[in-house]
């Protein structure tokens, strides 16, 4: 990988373990607590829910949910009420104008205004100004038909930039602050809401940052130069505290490794590139073309010679590791056994994923397609603070081999090929020629 002064990352840490470092942990998930404690029942699919807001920006807000029993929840205060009971202030909230309308179905989509936009994970964020408002939403359950809840909430812009402050002044007096932020694919390659202004100014007064990423596709990184570290967690699910804290905690060392390129740019990938009309989801009088080929993924990125931000495979652990005495052989099978010598330089125990690349054949049969290299296996080894060992990796037979259309076959592809070993598609220290007959 090309050398950079940015922080290491992705499913890794590049800190040394914190077991006495007081953490200071700003939940940035942009989730508003729910003024509903209950929120509004739907009873089965297809039951439409009338809400009407009325002047959202001041404390004496009243927010009222209607269900199919006929019930209400008001907030504040989240009393019950009938149907009939509220009739009258119902009928005058609506009668005023309404500029907003939210439809909401299981297909996770919303309208504002007549737009539709997709919304994560059934979740919709209206701006509202002083006034009344009416939201109407449309619940449709799934095959389950279990119960559905609907929670509304609501912040003001006041109250919003003084949370905002409340995160730099807690920032400021940290030792190390540790800030979650996530995303549902939702705006493009990049974090909703206004999570890198706060992640920048709490680096600003606070350079022992590490950023935690609960996300599950690559977004820009606009202040990776002004953190200590980040950590990319995925969506873990209901043990990810715990997993979360012991990395950050040094209690384990990581050794995840990135199952894509991450790139610099969204234009860097193939189908979203300008130049590649054809590849994008629109694509070219409707109909989409994978103009790349075989080069996918990180093949793209090799091919294009594009510089990405984190290649494929890339991860780091608290400890370092290094290769060295590369030797190939054929196997039995036809395949490739590739050995080297993998030492853990560290101080410490941990895991690593090496990795066995191969290039294209030099004697490349008419009408086939070769990527520049390509993964064709990998192990994970542990290792304790300065152990050797020596690793063999099979390569199978199929991964020598390529598809040929004009005979639909494999065919063994034969000439002379690199094959390459390292700990992602960017960095392969080893490097050896093999004859494939």
């Amino acid at each position: 990988m090309e050398k950079k002064k940015a922080p290491p990352v992705v499913n890794d840490i590049n800190v040394t373990p914190m077991v006495d470092v007081m953490l200071v942990l700003l939940i940035i998930f942009m989730v508003i607590t729910p003024m509903l404690t209950k929120g509004a029942q739907v009873e089965n699919a297809k039951t439409k829910n009338a809400i009407a807001m009325q002047n959202a920006d001041k404390e004496d807000a009243i927010l009222v949910a209607i269900t199919k029993d006929g019930r209400f929840y008001l907030s504040p205060g989240n009393q019950q009420f009938h149907l009939e009971d509220l009739t009258g202030k119902v009928r005058d909230l609506q009668t005023n104008k309404l500029d907003k309308t939210v439809y909401i179905k299981a297909d996770s989509r919303a309208k504002y205004g007549g737009v539709e936009e997709v919304v994560d994970n059934l979740r919709a964020a209206v701006d509202l100004t002083a006034g009344a408002h009416a939201v109407s939403i449309d619940a449709e359950g799934d095959t389950s038909n279990d119960a559905e809840q609907i929670r509304l909430a609501w912040l003001t812009p006041d109250q919003r930039k003084a949370n905002h402050e409340t995160a730099i002044a807690a920032a400021k007096s940290a030792r190390t602050v540790v800030i979650f932020a996530w995303t549902r694919g939702k705006p493009d390659f990049a974090l909703p809401g206004d999570q890198n202004r706060l992640i920048e100014e709490i680096a600003a007064v606070n350079p022992n940052t590490i950023v935690v990423l609960n996300v599950s596709q690559p977004v820009a990184l606009p202040w990776l130069n002004k953190v200590k570290a980040i950590v990319q967690m995925w969506w873990p699910g209901d043990e990810g505290g715990w997993a979360t804290a012991n990395i950050l905690l040094g209690k384990t060392s990581p050794a995840g490794r990135l199952p894509f390129t991450w790139g610099k740019r969204l234009e860097d990938y193939a189908a979203t590139d300008p130049a590649h009309p054809e590849r994008s989801s629109l694509g070219v009088n409707g109909a989409t073309t994978f103009s790349e080929g075989v080069n996918v993924g990180y093949r793209w990125f090799d091919k294009q010679r594009i510089v990405p931000l984190f290649p494929f495979a890339y991860g780091l652990s608290y400890t370092t590791f290094a290769y060295s005495a590369l030797k190939t052989t054929l196997a039995s099978d036809g395949g490739l056994d590739v050995s080297f010598q993998l030492k853990n330089s560290g101080s410490i125990a941990g895991d690593e994923v090496p990795q066995v690349y191969l290039g294209a054949p030099t004697q490349r049969p008419a009408g086939a397609d070769f990527a520049v290299r390509v993964l064709a296996a990998f192990d994970r080894v542990h290792l304790d603070a300065g152990q050797s060992q020596s690793v063999t990796i099979h390569v199978p037979p199929r991964s020598l081999e390529y598809w040929s259309s004009a005979d639909e076959k494999w065919i063994r592809a034969k000439g002379t090929r690199e094959v390459l070993v390292g700990n992602s598609s960017r960095n392969l220290p080893l490097e050896a020629s093999v004859s494939i007959q």
